[in-house]
């Protein structure tokens, strides 16, 4: 399933341009409604199955679903829990969409579907105000910060950009970390 989504949110990425002809806004519409629906539908089943994922599927998952823009409170909560839990066995690119997509819940920078009262997604109970509760912690981007500080050279421009866009945007991470992230960044710009 985590396969799917990340295939179909690619899939998605690679078509957001939106065409000129009539006939082809209708498909694009529809194409991207498909997406979405296939999103919502897998929701109930990740929620069973959550315990069964590998760190690594629910750092997909985490990612997938932010980058659909909406994110079901409850799955986030299951998928993040277990990020955390098994972050020092994701890979680095995993573990940078993963840090990012913490910070972007620390912040409030992700549109939250709140759960109706029988715990499913409510479609009209999504929030994108800034202002609004967090529904994600510290716990990952502090857990992973010596992790980052020890495998810095291992993240390729992209990752390490996200990593550093992650810690940023939380305002998490000590003085040694930004300091071994910034010459990174020099050591790349030399090369």
């Amino acid at each position: 399933l985590i396969t799917v989504l990340r295939t179909m949110l690619l899939w998605k990425s690679r078509s957001t341009d939106k065409p000129a002809d009539p006939a082809q806004q209708h498909h694009h519409k529809s194409k991207m409604q498909s997406i979405a629906k296939v999103f919502q539908l897998s929701v109930p089943v990740l929620l069973r199955e959550c315990e069964e994922l590998t760190p690594a599927d629910s750092a997909t998952a985490l990612w997938a679903f932010a980058k659909v823009g909406v994110v079901p409170e409850t799955l986030f909560s299951k998928l993040y829990d277990n990020v955390v839990e098994g972050a020092e066995s994701l890979e680095t690119p995993a573990l940078a969409a993963a840090l990012l997509v913490s910070a972007r819940g620390i912040v409030g920078h992700l549109p939250v579907q709140r759960a109706n009262a029988d715990g499913a997604a409510d479609a009209q109970n999504t929030h994108q105000d800034p202002a609004k509760p967090v529904i994600c912690d510290w716990r990952l981007l502090d857990a992973c910060e010596e992790r980052v500080q020890a495998s810095v050279q291992d993240f390729d421009t992209r990752d390490l950009t996200s990593v550093i866009l992650a810690y940023s945007l939380a305002h998490a991470g000590s003085l040694e970390l930004f300091a071994v992230l910034h010459k990174s960044c020099l050591d790349r710009c030399r090369l």
